[in-house]
């Protein structure tokens, strides 16, 4: 673990690259429920009614842990 702090510098920019991928994979959710409310392709798999609740329970996990950094110190002071 000591080895990630090498990685420290970077953390802003992982960051957003983190936030962007979330962004990309949102769209991509929307774009395949609208696709699928004209029913021009059908579902495949089981995971489809879970995927939407899990993609936003996974955001608000990210956010929360990037937030964490942040927020942590003025709740311990």
């Amino acid at each position: 673990m000591a080895n990630l702090r090498v990685l420290d510098p970077y953390a802003p920019y992982l960051d957003v690259v983190v936030l962007l991928f979330l962004g990309y994979a949102h769209v991509q959710n929307y774009r395949e429920k609208k696709a699928l409310a004209c029913s021009s392709c059908s579902m495949v798999g089981r995971m489809g009614r879970w995927q939407s609740p899990l993609l936003w329970a996974g955001t608000v996990l990210v956010i929360v842990f990037l937030a964490l950094p942040h927020v942590l110190p003025g709740l311990l002071m």
